[in-house]
């Protein structure tokens, strides 16, 4: 909650950087391949194997009951492997509203 403005832009970074990738790949992957210290080539590899969310996928998906259950079995693995001492309730970890329909995270232009 006291970070909320930098997870927003994050949030607004993420899916802004996805916008680039679908309309001039060749010169997303090159802004991403730099950085990193690699070829477009090995970007566009890795690339093959994610699967990125829109902005609408990731509203359906972390309003679904289904998240809160694999984050409440994954939960249970954590504790039985002495990797987590407490119980939480997982359905405070996840917030949606980064991914709402916020005028701070662009809408998907229409081409």
């Amino acid at each position: 909650k006291t970070k909320r403005a930098l997870i927003e832009g994050l949030v607004f970074s993420w899916f802004d950087a996805l916008e680039s990738l679908q309309q001039d790949r060749n010169e997303a992957l090159t802004t991403m391949a730099i950085p990193l210290g690699v070829t477009k080539k090995q970007i566009e590899q890795q690339l093959r194997t994610v699967k990125f969310l829109s902005q609408e996928q990731n509203r359906e998906y972390l309003g679904q009951v289904r998240i809160r259950q694999l984050l409440e079995e994954a939960q249970e693995i954590l504790r039985a492997n002495g990797k987590l001492s407490q119980r939480t309730e997982c359905s405070s970890l996840i917030d949606s509203t980064f991914v709402a329909k916020n005028p701070a995270i662009p809408a998907k232009k229409k081409t």
